[in-house]
């Protein structure tokens, strides 16, 4: 695709695509700023719950302001599309890091998820909950910055029962595959259990791929936690992957359980993450300190959360439903931008 002009935007190269979206970058040709943008196609919207769900998330997105969650910048029309234009966040998923480095020390775990526990520390005090966390919805740079992305199933009202399942199977808590009524904010810390589970594994908690099977090992508790897993990491994993939702810690508590001692955890230099002088941040485990199957029982711990309940899953994405549509043009507040949406 050529580089196309709107508004003050020049859009760019294409970098994602999705079902219904795709994602590019783009200049701000005012201020020479690069950013990113989904582009939607209208047409994709074809019911009154599409529309809300697209509503919600710019709404969502525009009002949060954290150095770990993607900026909200403008919204923009034509014929056809929807734009939403975005903070530019430069790396890779959690889950290419993932795959690329392996296992992660418990330094370089750290690092990482105490960002994610502050985003969504301040996120559930504004009462969002973001309900699709899985490490393809987290970007990482080579600093290890971290940011949470797309907000499509996100709720802004978590103090309420939610009863659309939505996310992914893998990273869907049981409440959700029981089609209980759940809160939110617990629901993602169940989510940021089985990411960290994943992190400092190598691999998901569950032991099989079929979809029926993975439901079953999620709302039985059926798994457990290699060896090699520290003690700090094994009782994160396990609190958030606790059965009852009102025992899972919030994550203003998760922000108190050093997975290391607090003795000045550092950041690998830009672009030498990956260099033998930083090697013991990016290898989490050495030969001396192999990863364990999960599949082998002789090598695995049959260590359970304190209450049976945690599985593997499917990275299937679960579309909720919604009753109520709203206008665009209300939901970004006092955005000086002439751009924004407007509906009858």
């Amino acid at each position: 695709m050529k580089d196309s002009r709107l508004g003050v935007y020049l859009i760019q190269n294409e970098i994602g695509r999705g079902a219904t979206s795709r994602v590019h970058t783009a200049i701000n040709t005012i201020t020479n700023k690069k950013l990113c943008v989904k582009i939607l196609e209208k047409s994709s919207l074809e019911t009154a719950e599409d529309f809300e769900f697209f509503r919600r998330e710019v709404a969502i997105i525009s009002s949060l302001a954290h150095k770990n969650i993607v900026r909200y910048h403008d919204l923009m029309e034509d014929e056809c599309y929807y734009y939403l234009f975005q903070e530019f966040c430069p790396g890779v998923t959690l889950t290419k890091f993932l795959e690329k480095n392996n296992l992660l020390s418990d330094r370089l775990l750290q690092l990482i998820f105490r960002q994610i526990f502050s985003a969504l520390a301040y996120m559930h005090k504004l009462h969002v909950g973001h309900r699709d966390l899985k490490p393809d919805n987290i970007l990482i740079d080579q600093e290890c910055n971290i940011k949470i992305v797309d907000f499509g199933l996100s709720t802004d009202d978590n103090t309420k029962l939610r009863t659309t399942f939505c996310g992914s199977l893998a990273f869907a808590p049981p409440e959700c595959i029981k089609r209980e009524p759940y809160n939110a904010a617990q629901a993602d810390i169940w989510s940021l259990g089985v990411m960290l589970y994943m992190a400092a594994t190598g691999k998901l908690p569950w032991r099989t791929t079929n979809l029926v099977q993975i439901m079953k090992q999620i709302t039985s508790g059926n798994f457990s936690i290699p060896c090699n897993v520290s003690n700090n990491v094994r009782n994160i994993i396990m609190m958030c992957m606790n059965q009852n939702p009102s025992q899972r810690p919030t994550a203003d508590e998760l922000l108190t359980y050093p997975i290391v001692p607090l003795n000045g955890v550092q950041r690998p230099q830009h672009g030498t993450s990956h260099s033998p002088r930083n090697k013991q941040l990016v290898i989490a485990r050495t030969a001396s300190n192999p990863s364990f199957s999960i599949n082998n029982s002789s090598s695995s711990c049959p260590v359970k959360p304190p209450t049976p309940e945690t599985p593997r899953s499917s990275h299937r994405r679960i579309r909720p439903r919604s009753n109520s549509i709203g206008d665009l043009a209300t939901c970004v507040p006092n955005t000086p931008s002439s751009s924004i949406l407007t509906f009858i």
